[in-house]
């Protein structure tokens, strides 16, 4: 549940831990930014990136669906489309 005293600084964390191959950590940060902030305008893109390096990892599809169901609702635009597409990846449930 670490994150940072602003949420934006927690999500620039997590993209430099992915980039340096440390997803379970970005994963971590991504989730505690979600937890923290639910109702911020960037919480689709925050879902998108989290479920997309879940879906990396073996056996965690049922909380990637979770994550991308919820944050259904508040996704537009490319965030959506970005949302319906790595739903489409996923066995149907």
């Amino acid at each position: 549940d670490f994150t940072t005293p602003e949420v934006e600084d927690a999500v620039r964390l997590a993209r430099r831990a992915a980039l340096l191959g440390q997803s379970g950590l970005a994963i971590d940060l991504l989730l505690a930014a979600i937890r923290r902030e639910p109702k911020h305008p960037q919480l689709p893109g925050w879902t998108v990136q989290a479920a997309d390096l879940m879906l990396r990892q073996p056996g965690r599809e049922a909380q990637a669906r979770s994550l991308l169901d919820a944050a259904m609702t508040r996704a537009d635009g490319a965030d959506r489309s970005r949302i319906e597409a790595l739903l489409a990846t996923l066995p149907a449930s």
